[in-house]
């Protein structure tokens, strides 16, 4: 069998399109990857922070406590609960309005 010049071309295009869209698939798949690790990095970031504030205030944590501070994937309600710090006396305090 014999292949012509416009089966040579198909299939270099072919082969180029796979290329190029394995290289855009990747690097955009890549990027979507780092900003998901970037944002649960961060929040995982804040909630240390706070269970860090607690110990630094002398406030016991509970395991079920410590467990639901880093469980949560909130950020808002992180930052709500660090802003609380200075209206509480226990860490049961700081679920009160949750």
């Amino acid at each position: 069998m014999y292949r012509t010049i416009a089966d040579e071309l198909r299939d270099e295009g072919f082969q180029e399109g796979l290329k190029l869209g394995f290289a855009e698939g990747f690097a955009e798949g890549f990027a979507e990857g780092f900003a998901a690790g970037f944002e649960r990095g961060y929040i995982e970031g804040i909630a240390l922070a706070l269970l860090k504030e607690l110990r630094h205030r002398a406030m016991p944590v509970s395991e079920d406590q410590r467990r639901r501070i880093l469980r949560t994937r909130d950020e808002h309600v992180l930052r709500g609960w660090f802003a609380r710090l200075d209206m509480i006396t226990s860490a049961d305090e700081l679920f009160d309005a949750n």
